[in-house]
């Protein structure tokens, strides 16, 4: 979600990506995940992000924000 919405706001993109990978780290001391976990999760978001972005550019998508 953040990579996509990155895409359509770069000047947010840091803050975005940022809060991405905090929100991923915190589950590491919590017990909830594995660091492998969130590696693995991270490659799969970036290929649905650029697949999303893709599709969009090859079908056309809504240019307006949130859409």
């Amino acid at each position: 979600m953040a990579g996509i919405f990155s895409a359509r706001h770069p000047r947010a993109a840091l803050p975005a990506c940022a809060l991405a990978v905090a929100v991923s780290a915190v589950q590491v001391p919590r017990g909830k995940h594995y660091p492998g976990d969130l590696a693995v999760g991270l490659v799969i978001g970036l290929a649905a992000s650029g697949s999303v972005l893709a599709l969009c550019k090859v079908v056309g998508c809504s240019k307006r924000p949130g859409f």
